[in-house]
């Protein structure tokens, strides 16, 4: 039920690290302000209200789908696309040389 915005530039890694080079190089002071002079709005999608139960009932779907292959992740039945340094799933910490 809120607007999307779509920034001109879609690589968010990109961007951020350009805010922070350019608060560390004392071009704003602030992260805040770096990216309110930075990120410019391409373009907004506005939500069709009238479809709010709508939107909501997929993401619910959506929700369910992701616990579900968590689930299966942990479980070792599905290899995961990615994983932060220094976590392991249950099916790795009971075979840690298994990849």
């Amino acid at each position: 039920q809120r607007p999307v915005q779509i920034p001109r530039i879609t690589e968010g890694t990109s961007i951020g690290t350009a805010i922070y080079a350019a608060v560390g190089a004392g071009i704003y002071k602030s992260a805040s302000e770096a990216a309110g002079r930075l990120i410019k709005i391409d373009r907004t999608y506005e939500p069709d209200k009238g479809k709010g139960e709508i939107y909501q009932a997929a993401y619910a779907r959506w929700r369910e789908i992701y616990r579900r292959c968590f689930d299966m992740v942990e479980d070792g039945l599905l290899p995961s696309m990615w994983q932060a340094g220094g976590t392991m799933s249950r099916a790795q910490k009971e075979n840690p040389w298994k990849l």
